[in-house]
């Protein structure tokens, strides 16, 4: 299963059905089940932040202390349902906690989420990475993946999906030999 590390408050943000639309720097052509990860870091800047509303009040309502949010946990399963660039987002249709959860500025990505299909409690240890990553935990866990539409293992992308030009296709043998004569 695809994997996504965040940062406490942001996991627990989307564990807790309050976060539904996850920002980043860098595009994602992946579609299907994702588990959210709590990193095992928590840095002071972000624990500063669970004081600070909407955090703190989302927080205060469901009983959490941001001294014992998890960390280095699988906390639940969402989907990726789309990834936009942010600036195509219509703001005034996004909750001030919304807006306040994410960053919105030019040149990122909306990761829409899709709604939770499982909670983990208690969360399962893991470690974490960068990036969309692979998790193969206990079976009783695990959530197949979609069937694959591509032809084998694809590197995922960063930034814009990318676009060949007809000057960086490479041409086939047989286009090759037609030229040749």
């Amino acid at each position: 299963m695809k994997v996504l590390t965040l940062t406490q408050p942001w996991a627990s943000l989307i564990a807790l059905d309050e976060k539904r639309i996850e920002t980043r720097s860098w595009y994602t052509a992946y579609r299907g089940p994702l588990a959210i990860h709590a990193s095992k870091a928590f840095p002071g800047w972000a624990k500063r932040q669970c004081f600070i509303p909407p955090f703190s009040t989302v927080l205060v309502r469901h009983d959490l202390n941001p001294e014992s949010l998890p960390l280095g946990k699988i906390l639940c399963v969402v989907s990726i349902e789309d990834c936009l660039k942010t600036w195509t987002l219509d703001m005034d249709q996004l909750s001030t906690n919304e807006k306040q959860f994410g960053e919105y500025s030019g040149g990122r990505f909306a990761w829409v989420l899709g709604p939770i299909t499982r909670i983990f409690e208690p969360p399962i240890p893991a470690g974490g990475r960068l990036g969309l990553w692979e998790w193969f935990g206990p079976p009783e866990t695990r959530i197949p993946n979609p069937p694959s539409t591509g032809s084998g293992p694809r590197a995922e992308p960063r930034g814009e999906p990318p676009v060949p030009s007809p000057e960086s296709r490479t041409p086939s043998r047989e286009s090759r030999e037609l030229e040749a004569r």
